[in-house]
C-alpha cells in the first residue's frame, strides 16, 4: 500500500470517527451555560479594555501630537 493510499485510509477513519463522535454525543446544557458565561464575560472584558480608547476619540483626543 502507497504512503497515499495510507493517508487516505486514515483521513476516512478520521472521519468516520468525528460522525460517530456527533451522532452518538449527549446533550450536556451545563457545559453549554460554563461556555456561554466564558464567551460573554471575555466580551464583557474586551469592551471595558478599549473603552477609555473610545471615551478619548469622543472628546476629540486622537493621542496624536498636534
Amino acid at each position: 500500500m502507497s504512503i497515499l493510499g495510507i493517508v487516505i485510509t486514515c483521513w476516512l477513519v478520521l472521519n468516520a470517527a468525528v460522525f460517530v463522535a456527533l451522532l452518538l454525543r449527549r446533550p450536556r446544557p451545563q457545559l453549554r451555560s460554563k461556555l456561554f458565561r466564558w464567551i460573554f464575560q471575555n466580551e464583557q472584558r474586551r469592551r471595558t479594555r478599549w473603552r477609555p480608547h473610545h471615551e478619548l476619540l469622543a472628546r476629540g483626543n486622537t493621542g496624536k501630537p498636534h
